[in-house]
């Protein structure tokens, strides 16, 4: 008969090295997909990333020195663990998508189709800009968030855009229009 109470890997290297690829794995697709729009691809593979580094430390806390710290030093530790590894993947995303601009990038004509203000969740004002550019055929719609209100309906812009993702992008510039008098 099958004991029900004995965890799933018995034996922790094993356990360890499955969940230091689906860690691994969760960086990866964080990295490379984080900017599509869908938020599947940036906060599912954080959280999945996150308990994947929860279940290794706790895995190893009776072999590694966690075990002598008291509750509230565990539980620093756990951030540490969790929080480093978020900042160094935010870190690589920014660099992947500057090389892919960087190689890969292409000029393309865009335009804003809508511009508006939006409340931030302390009371602050961002403004949010969507825009639109054609690449390769397919018209492509994006969002641009500022802390000033840069971008007005209509303007055109001049984008950088990757040709192996064109969902990577940059505004290079603005041509306004109206006149910015107002």
């Amino acid at each position: 008969m099958m004991n029900l109470s004995a965890p799933i890997f018995s034996n922790k290297k094993i356990a360890t090295v499955v969940l230091a690829i689906i860690a691994v794995a969760c960086a990866c697709i964080y990295i490379i997909y984080s900017h599509k729009p869908n938020l599947g691809f940036s906060i599912v593979p954080i959280l999945f990333l996150s308990v994947s580094l929860i279940w290794i430390t706790d895995i190893w806390r009776k072999i590694l020195f966690i075990k002598f710290l008291p509750l509230f030093w565990y539980r620093v530790f756990l951030l540490l663990v969790i929080g480093l590894p978020i900042s160094v993947l935010g870190s690589l995303k920014n660099k992947y998508e500057t090389y892919q601009l960087q190689k890969y990038g292409v000029i393309t004509d865009g335009l804003v189709t809508d511009a508006a203000d939006a409340q931030a969740s302390k009371g602050s004002i961002y403004f949010k800009a969507n825009v639109e550019y054609k690449f390769d055929g397919h018209l492509y719609h994006q969002q641009v968030n500022t802390s000033t209100y840069s971008y007005k309906f209509g303007d055109k812009l001049k984008i950088r855009c990757s040709s192996q993702d064109p969902e990577i992008f940059e505004i290079i510039s603005r041509q306004p229009a109206y006149h910015d008098k107002y």
